[in-house]
Parts: structure tokens; sequence; C-alpha cells
């Protein structure tokens, strides 16, 4: 939310396999009227759909995940071109 908030020029997204973390999410972007963020249920760890990301920030989380190595080949894979270096 901070960085939505600081770069309101800018669009986040912020996924989750939780339900309930993505409603929250969701809830608490509205309460501040943040427009620039949405929230998707997915699993990280298979390939992302969508536009190419510019930057992706995991914060104390890849070491949680079941299968860091696909988590972090997904995120390379989802970093637009000159993103990857």
């Amino acid at each position: 939310m901070v960085l939505a908030s600081a770069f309101p020029n800018s669009t986040f997204v912020g996924y989750d396999l939780a339900e309930d973390a993505i409603s929250g999410g969701r809830a608490e972007a509205a309460e501040r009227g943040l427009t620039n963020i949405t929230f998707e249920v997915a699993d990280v760890a298979a390939p992302l759909v969508g536009e190419p990301l510019d930057a992706v920030f995991a914060i104390d989380a890849i070491h949680d995940q079941a299968a860091p190595a696909a988590v972090l080949r997904g995120v390379h894979d989802a970093l637009a071109p000159g993103a990857r270096s």
C-alpha cells in the first residue's frame, strides 16, 4: 500500500493464494482510495499471466514457498525483458 500511495502514476498487483488475504488487501486499498493497486488470488509457483512486470517485490516470502525455485523462475519469466538484468 505504501508504494501505491507514494507512486500514484504506477500500477501495482498483489498476489496471494489465500482469498482472505486478497479480500483484506482489496478492502484496505478501497478504504485508502487507492485505484492503482489490484489483488489477485494466484499460485505464484505457476506462470503469471498478464502484462510483463517491471519489478517484483517478495518480502519475507520466498523461503515459505513449497517450490521456491519455481516461484523465482516464474518471477523471472514474468519480468519485462529490460527488467531481467
